[in-house]
């Protein structure tokens, strides 16, 4: 049997320490998380009770295997800091949160870094995700916008890498939580969205999935570019004056404001 391996390393000159798993936090002086055992069909085995969290400075995820992987379990992943993932294949971990308690930059290097899980800003305030890494994409199940406090914050996704969310963003725990985009590439929604704040769509491209994959009942301005993919849209209130709205999907589509106004 071909072996595979998720590599971790937590400094930058990638030093590695083999060790049985249980515990999931990387330091800069302290690497623990390295080979993990391939059982069939490519499916890598954790300890189902950690959790996993990223605290160094130099932390990087590397799947340099023989295929692409998937984590059998699902553990929750804390960001505590910005990391890399690389390597030769898609990486996928299992439906455990993924929990943000600040801003962070995250670097792909290579492939796709997909999280079955949810993400979700444990935030005190405004918070940016950075995702670097033209042509390579990141993948949530769904974002909660907020999950801590008692105050509205905003989430941006900013960066040249591409992002996918998968299910519903949501305002999480607080209402009235706007989302943002102003990166360079590509954010797809591909779910209704319940999150009650505004939409800023500042560069970019952000392609949707369905009908109400924004919060269609508040304001939402476009000065980058929003693909509706075929899909007959109904807006609230409309905004921007750089912005594109079109359709990469063949066929007519209806855009109706309802302050007025309608084109298609």
């Amino acid at each position: 049997d071909e072996s595979y391996k998720v590599q971790v390393y937590a400094d930058s000159a990638r030093t590695i320490l083999n060790t049985t798993l249980s515990g999931l936090t990387l330091r800069d002086a302290n690497p623990i998380y390295n080979n993990l055992p391939n059982t069939q069909n490519n499916q890598v085995v954790e300890g189902s009770s950690i959790s996993f969290t990223l605290s160094g400075t130099n932390c990087v995820i590397d799947n340099t295997s023989g295929s692409n992987l998937t984590l059998a379990t699902n553990n929750v992943v804390n960001v505590n800091n910005n990391f890399t993932f690389t390597g030769t294949h898609n990486l996928t971990f299992g439906t455990g949160n993924v929990i943000f308690n600040a801003s962070r930059t995250i670097t792909l290097n290579a492939n796709t870094l997909r999280f079955n899980g949810q993400g979700q800003g444990n935030v005190s305030a405004n918070y940016i995700i950075t995702i670097n890494g033209p042509g390579n994409t990141i993948e949530f199940n769904g974002f909660a916008i907020v999950t801590s406090g008692a105050a509205a914050r905003s989430l941006t996704f900013n960066g040249s890498g591409n992002v996918v969310i998968n299910a519903a963003v949501t305002n999480g725990t607080v209402v009235g939580c706007p989302f943002l985009y102003s990166g360079t590439g590509v954010l797809q929604l591909l779910a209704a969205a319940t999150y009650t704040g505004a939409t800023t769509i500042s560069s970019g491209t952000c392609i949707l999935g369905s009908a109400d994959c924004l919060n269609t009942s508040g304001t939402i301005t476009v000065n980058g570019t929003l693909d509706v993919k075929g899909l007959s849209q109904t807006f609230t209130n409309l905004a921007g004056t750089t912005g594109t709205i079109t359709s990469t999907t063949t066929g007519t589509v209806t855009l109706t404001l309802t302050n007025g106004s309608s084109s298609s």
